[in-house]
């Protein structure tokens, strides 16, 4: 981590991490698993950073930095109460009056996975193993529920009440349902028998498998590590300075000359700086708080400080 700050300039980002992390004084509120072997569902403090969120955006939407003693009245009397209707309706089943959030998300994944074609052949090559819910693809390891194409593909397709009931482990397999049931040409015990798979999620025609295919394979290839190439932000900002002075001496240049083709294409192409300043305009002149993942149009809006 201070060498990958280091390489992009990023002192004020390791200051803070020292001083709040990584100093021996503060080891202490690192957490450990209780089990080296098991692999935790949750990483980092995403979930501390949820909390947050929910209590700016659901409660206090309507308040610019709230007085504290609103905001401790607003957690006993609105956030807990709620919390606890949640737990207990997740806990007990009760999924028509609650579930977890991410079982939408889930469902989502595993519908849109089961639409991709996949050969045998695939499954070989990355050594999908469905018995331990393991695959060396590259769409599985970046996947938030160790999700790919080749492992939904060997098992038949579940009914609704799965998406409700299966449950996330922290030891493979990583999920477990009554309803997962392997197909039995991906077996890893019997080996992969040869052919495409069939049943109800038989491979569509031979067009969309070069396509999907094709597509598989440059994603796969487009994922080079840039921590290598990695430029300091001093030089990356006087590069872009010197760019941006270039360009408007270039378009003060075809100005002069009455070019108005250009200037008129120029513009245009520059939209996005024109919603860049109506949306900085519009967040500095806000009454109440502003949402962190707001529909902002240009990216850079969301850094605004």
């Amino acid at each position: 981590m201070y060498t990958w700050c280091k390489a992009r300039g990023h002192y004020r980002l390791w200051a803070y991490l020292y001083i709040n992390w990584y100093c021996p004084e503060q080891w202490k509120l690192w957490a450990r698993a209780a089990d080296p072997s098991d692999i935790p569902v949750v990483k980092t403090s995403m979930i501390v950073e949820s909390h947050w969120r929910t209590l700016k955006h659901d409660y206090l939407h309507r308040f610019n930095r709230p007085r504290v003693d609103l905001v401790v009245w607003v957690l006993t009397s609105r956030v807990l109460p709620d919390a606890v209707h949640r737990m207990t309706a997740i806990s007990s089943g009760q999924f028509r009056v609650f579930k977890a959030r991410w079982r939408e998300a889930f469902k989502k994944q595993w519908r849109r996975e089961s639409c991709k074609a996949v050969h045998l052949d695939k499954l070989k090559e990355y050594h999908t193993n469905p018995a331990n819910w393991v695959c060396a693809c590259k769409s599985f390891l970046h996947s938030r529920f160790l999700l790919c194409k080749h492992i939904v593909r060997c098992f038949e397709s579940p009914s609704p009440g799965f998406f409700e009931t299966v449950s996330r482990q922290t030891t493979y397999p990583f999920w477990n349902n009554a309803q997962l049931i392997l197909r039995p040409e991906c077996d890893p015990g019997e080996g992969f028998r040869s052919g495409k798979l069939n049943g109800s999620n038989q491979v569509r025609v031979a067009a969309l498998e070069l396509e999907l295919d094709s597509s598989e394979s440059d994603s796969e290839l487009g994922g080079s590590d840039d921590d290598q190439d990695a430029i300091p932000m001093e030089i990356q900002v006087a590069e872009f300075r010197k760019t941006m002075q270039d360009v408007m001496a270039l378009f003060e240049d075809q100005v002069a000359k009455g070019n108005e083709k250009f200037v008129e294409r120029f513009i245009a192409s520059h939209q996005m700086d024109r919603t860049l300043m109506d949306e900085v305009r519009h967040r500095r002149n806000i009454r109440s708080m502003p949402r962190t993942w707001g529909k902002w149009r240009h990216p850079a809006t969301i850094y605004l400080k």
